[in-house]
């Protein structure tokens, strides 16, 4: 009895069937690319860029210390002292202290029709601030228009209220929580707008440093940080390497 023969069958692809089915559709496939195209547009465009900036700080170390130790434990000695220096640096005080050293208090916008920028570090109006509370003040978006050379209308929505009125260039004007008055108006086309700060509110902008060993065993630390307003960022990460270092210029004197 002659064994079973098994039948393989081989199938041919058609390569040139399908592309004349493709092609025959082509309308679709246009579509999904020019669909495709559109969506990653309008995600770049609506979608602000985030800039990194970087720095670095270099520690001393004590030279009479390191000849006692093998080259194991130097470099154990390196890494534990940068990481213990790195805690210090994204410490709260050090990140409020240093964001003392910024122009803060008042922020400064442009209202495009996609998105609202922030100015920093160019003020098209001068806003000066009389008094404010501690806490419980307005924090929101004051929209400002120009109305003359003297004169600008001022708008706020505390609560489910909006609040519109038109004042004098230096005239003084009362908001919950805070008293100011704006020195000049925007002479620049476009729709502005500001608010108030306090530090806390840039401490969400400060904790985005990270730190790093710059090398292997070195005594080199890599400190970066990110945000939508690059030149914030440099003031920012300049302001924290300088209120780390006199942190720790305060803390040598405390302790000898």
């Amino acid at each position: 009895e002659m064994p079973s023969e098994r039948k393989v069958l081989e199938q041919k692809i058609n390569y040139s069937r399908i592309v004349k089915i493709i092609w025959s559709r082509w309308y679709w496939v246009a579509g999904c690319v020019s669909v495709s195209i559109i969506i990653a547009y309008l995600y770049l465009w609506y979608t602000p860029s985030v800039y990194s900036t970087s720095g670095s700080l270099k520690f001393e170390e004590n030279k009479s210390a390191l000849l006692d130790m093998s080259e194991s434990s130097m470099s154990s000695g390196r890494s534990n002292k940068l990481q213990s220096e790195s805690f210090v640096i994204q410490s709260r005080d050090v990140l409020l202290n240093a964001i003392e050293r910024l122009d803060y208090k008042v922020s400064y916008f442009l209202k495009g029709k996609v998105r609202t920028t922030e100015t920093y570090p160019n003020k098209p109006f001068t806003v000066e601030i009389i008094t404010q509370d501690s806490i419980g003040y307005y924090n929101g978006l004051f929209d400002i228009e120009t109305l003359s050379d003297s004169s600008f209308s001022l708008s706020y929505q505390p609560g489910d209220r909006t609040i519109e009125k038109t004042y004098k260039v230096n005239q003084l004007i009362s908001a919950p929580g805070i008293v100011f008055k704006v020195r000049d108006v925007p002479r620049n086309e476009g729709h502005y707008s500001f608010k108030f700060n306090q530090r806390e509110d840039f401490l969400a902008r400060a904790n985005t440093i990270s730190t790093r060993e710059a090398s292997k065993s070195s005594n080199v630390m890599q400190l970066s940080i990110n945000d939508k307003n690059p030149s914030l960022s440099i003031d920012l990460l300049n302001a924290i390497m300088k209120e780390y270092v006199d942190y720790d210029v305060k803390q040598r004197g405390t302790s000898a």
